[in-house]
């Protein structure tokens, strides 16, 4: 059964739980209900069915002032965007833009990152939820409950469906410890909260669809590299799937995610992948080839 299924059928206790304890002692019923499912979930650990191509997921993580030149390059281009977006941003406002027709960036009217995202999810688009706080192996319950939460629930409360979570690596500012995806505690532990708050993220687990690592933009830190990004995309590609690009986004005229470099890749890909790539959002993917190990067992037994 889905994680995602189990608590909805939990729905209806819950609500009973909230008559019944009128605040006092909810966080502990539902502490036991979110464990109870985890644990549901490991007996038919989650996996994706054989998918039919590639499908692309093209995310932009924090925020920031490349967010609007990659909204109006995908608008332009009809692909779905999928931003990773700290909550702290939404009232932040930018002027810059990207004009298609002239390839350049532009000045345009002031743009809060709340009504890019509005136009995102009205292009057919997704909003992730991210935090710029890391997790290390000394994370404590507080710094998880911010991460995965607290920010999930204002992106939610600004009036965005959220069911995906895009989480920071590197150092952490204040303790200076890194963060480490091949910490085995470190994963169960964030395995444990991205199935609690989430149907998918991508850099901690110990599975999928909660450990889905992203094909990362600024691994390919220059136009240098460009053939070679595209050697590997194409290779990608070809081994059908789940493709999630991840980016940035940057302003330096030698680096493949300016929006100029993005533009030639992502028309590369339309134009020469029509029949097997599709740029699309993480929830459609989700919703159109989540299995369990389970049932692919079954079917390959009846194949």
């Amino acid at each position: 059964m889905y994680l995602q299924e189990v608590y909805d059928e939990l729905d209806g206790r819950v609500s009973t739980l909230e008559t019944e304890f009128e605040g006092t002692g909810l966080a502990f019923e539902e502490e036991c209900l979110a464990d109870r499912c985890y644990k549901q979930e490991q007996t038919n650990p989650f996996c994706y069915a054989e998918m039919d191509k590639a499908y692309i997921v093209l995310t932009i993580d924090d925020g920031n002032s490349n967010l609007p030149k990659m909204y109006d390059l995908c608008h332009a281009l009809g692909i779905p965007l999928s931003p990773a977006i700290p909550p702290s941003t939404l009232t932040t406002s930018y002027t810059t833009g990207y004009d298609y027709e002239s390839d350049s960036e532009v000045t345009v009217d002031a743009r809060t990152v709340q009504e890019i995202l509005e136009a995102v999810v009205a292009d057919g688009g997704e909003v992730l939820s991210h935090n710029l706080k890391v997790i290390t192996p000394s994370s404590d319950t507080e710094r998880f409950l911010l991460i995965f939460r607290d920010s999930k629930k204002a992106l939610e409360e600004a009036g965005f469906d959220i069911r995906g979570i895009i989480l920071s690596g590197g150092t952490d500012s204040v303790s200076g410890e890194s963060s480490t995806s091949s910490d085995a505690e470190l994963n169960k532990k964030c395995h444990y909260y991205s199935s609690r708050y989430y149907d998918y993220s991508d850099l901690y687990g110990v599975s999928e669809p909660f450990r889905h690592t992203r094909f990362y933009m600024w691994s390919y830190s220059s136009i240098d590299y460009y053939d070679n990004l595209i050697t590997n995309l194409d290779k990608k590609i070809a081994e059908k799937g789940l493709i999630v690009i991840g980016m940035h986004g940057s302003t330096s005229e030698t680096s493949l995610e300016q929006v100029t470099y993005m533009r030639k890749i992502l028309e590369y890909v339309q134009e020469n992948h029509v029949d097997d790539a599709e740029f699309t959002t993480w929830a459609a993917v989700y919703d159109a080839f989540k299995s369990t190990s389970f049932e692919e067992r079954i079917k390959a037994l009846e194949s």
